[in-house]
């Protein structure tokens, strides 16, 4: 995460090495962006609330801040004569601002102090939680002279800091540089300039601007390095960032067909990598015969070898025989099962052997145990249902928490709070819990629970004004319909009058969806932008109709291995009302979400139609 990101060039360096999930944040969004970058700005609580938990995900590996340094500019000492020079506000015996400073450039400086301090803040967080940062600023800025950072090197002494010179990384100025840090591979990068070549001038620019400006975004090639010693560090600890040759449990739909011995339709990503290893080499010696030279894109580009010229990066190729029993290893494409769960794949083995006797043998000793499981947890349900509030014990009355517990942690299950987060309920606004179960994929939430409520408020009335009837007086009977089924289950509460609704309270449009013989009833959580209040380190992979052909193809070449002539049949399994089961923590009911037919509404209980939803007949 690039912290006062600008056009987010760091970022794409960093994404361009492997790491794909990163971004930047800003508070403005340049007219030319690099990469993906949300809007937060720092000096309100709440967005700093956003990145400390983006922060806290076992997902964030590194975080680059970048405070502006415009109050902080030594340049501003410079006093030319016969011309307008900005005014000085910072000294080294006033590092915080001089004193007297008043109208604009007060603001500016009490302004800058505040993010100053709020990045000291964050890297503290950064620190609590084992993250890797590092802070950027001129190498003479003020703003390492300012009390947040005397404050931070002097408390946590362990900090490291490097210097070098932009012109060594391809930028034409010499412009010196500073890191704190906590990366050790990022003392490879100090590389100061030896005058051995033409520098460009400071100063104004012929527009009337001034040259710092145009030194704020950071050459590529120096990006480029700081992604590459990032990389580098993080295989050191164990953590690899290349792109994995296959993603077994996110199979795409091109992979899949190739299970079921159709052609895929575009080309897949290499089964065996070219490569059994990239290293550093010297550049005076020949290559290797089984190896080549690579492109800079490797190591992050020129500024990897700024500082050791003489080295450069080569690929190492396999052998044939290395090559061909990697190959056998991992199987034919159309042979390849791991193209859905591995769980899957060894449950068909498991039962085609076995026999329908023997299985069905097998189920019943498993639920005589879980019963009687159950029987022997049941102090420990009720020691979980003691510190439950009453509406959460309603929605959960009939699960048997303790069992399902005890019954994930026998599995091996990854997700072992997943109970507790049961229990507690779960928030519709904010980090979702992780369950180390999913694919990774960081997606931050772009709207503070803050700025909810007041887009909450401002959009009531368009939103109570702008629903109607669908034209479709059966759909729109059966969508009242299923709303009062829900009162009557008690997933929610009501009626109430929309005009007598709380400050805050969120209103989302309700709609209705005929499925064959019954009419789903569905809230638009992204209209009413709850959705943009959520942030997320995971993503849930969605089975489709080719994981289904995929087993079925399992399924059949497992008999036929057998010499078993098996019928094929299936049957869907649907859970009634699944995630309206699932409580709302006290938090989240407390924020008053709602769900409505127009002119009254409902109040919600649980995770389900959480909303007011107002429409007319």
């Amino acid at each position: 995460m690039e912290i006062f990101a600008g056009t987010g060039r760091l970022t794409a360096a960093v994404r361009a090495m492997g790491m794909k999930t990163s971004f930047g944040v800003d508070c403005k969004l340049p007219s030319q962006l690099r990469s993906p970058i949300i809007k937060y700005d720092l000096l309100r609580p709440d967005h700093v609330k956003l990145v400390q938990d983006l922060i806290a995900s076992p997902q964030c590996l590194y975080v680059h801040f970048a405070p502006p340094c415009g109050t902080s500019s030594r340049a501003r000492l410079i006093q030319r004569k016969g011309r307008w020079n900005p005014p000085i506000i910072r000294t080294d015996q006033h590092p915080d601002g001089i004193p007297g400073l008043s109208g604009t450039l007060k603001d500016r400086v009490e302004a800058a102090n505040r993010l100053y301090h709020i990045t000291c803040q964050l890297v503290l967080w950064c620190i609590q939680h084992n993250t890797y940062f590092s802070v950027e600023n001129p190498g003479r800025s003020f703003m390492w002279q300012t009390a947040p950072f005397v404050a931070l090197v002097q408390n946590n002494p362990n900090l490291l800091e490097v210097f070098f010179h932009h012109c060594k990384y391809g930028s034409s100025r010499r412009k010196l540089t500073k890191l704190l840090h906590n990366i050790p591979e990022f003392a490879t990068l100090e590389a100061f300039c030896t005058n051995d070549h033409e520098h460009e001038p400071w100063g104004q620019t012929p527009d009337g601007g001034w040259t710092t400006a145009e030194e704020t975004a950071y050459p590529w090639d120096l990006c480029r390095a700081i992604a590459s010693k990032v990389v580098t560090q993080l295989n050191k600890d164990g953590v690899a960032c290349t792109p994995p040759v296959f993603a077994l449990q996110e199979a795409s739909l091109q992979t899949l067909r190739t299970a079921t011995d159709i052609q895929p339709r575009k080309n897949l990503p290499p089964m065996v990598s070219e490569f059994v290893q990239i290293t550093p080499h010297p550049a005076h010696q020949p290559i290797p015969a089984q190896a080549r030279k690579l492109s800079t894109h490797f190591l992050g580009g020129r500024s990897a070898s700024a500082t050791d010229p003489s080295s450069i990066t080569i690929g190492i190729h396999r052998t044939p025989d290395e090559f061909v029993r990697e190959a056998i290893t991992i199987g034919h494409p159309t042979r390849l099962q791991s193209m859905f769960p591995d769980e899957i794949t060894e449950v068909v083995h498991k039962y085609i052997n076995a026999g329908p006797t023997i299985t069905a043998l097998s189920r019943t000793e498993e639920i005589r145990r879980w019963i009687n499981l159950s029987k022997d947890l049941q102090p420990a349900e009720v020691e979980i249902r003691s510190n439950m509030s009453d509406r959460r014990q309603k929605i959960l009355e009939g699960k048997k928490l303790a069992l399902l517990r005890a019954l994930l942690s026998d599995a091996g299950h990854s997700d072992l709070n997943l109970v507790d987060d049961l229990t507690t309920g779960f928030n519709l606004t904010g980090a979702l819990p992780e369950s180390h179960t999913f694919a990774k994929r960081v997606k931050p939430a772009t709207l503070s629970r803050e700025e909810l409520r007041s887009v909450a408020d401002l959009c009531r009335k368009s939103m109570l004004e702008t629903t109607q009837s669908s034209g479709d007086t059966e759909l729109d009977d059966q969508l009242y319909e299923a709303t009062c089924k829900e009162v009557r289950k008690g997933f929610l509460e009501g009626p109430l009058d929309p005009a007598h609704l709380p400050a805050g309270a969120t209103l989302t449009r309700r709609f209705g969806v005929k499925q064959k013989s019954k009419t789903r009833p569905i809230d638009d959580y992204k209209a009413s932008f709850v959705n943009c209040s959520v942030s997320q380190s995971e993503t849930a992979s969605v089975h489709t109709v080719d994981h289904i052909a995929a087993m079925v193809a399992c399924t059949m070449r497992c008999a036929e291995a057998c010499g078993l002539q098996i019928e094929l049949s299936a049957k869907a399994w649907d859970l009634a009302d699944a995630y309206k089961q699932v409580p709302l923590s006290e938090e989240a009911f407390h924020f008053l979400w709602y769900t409505a037919p127009q002119p009254v509404g409902l109040r919600c209980t649980n995770r389900g139609s959480s909303l007011l939803v107002p429409w007319h007949l």
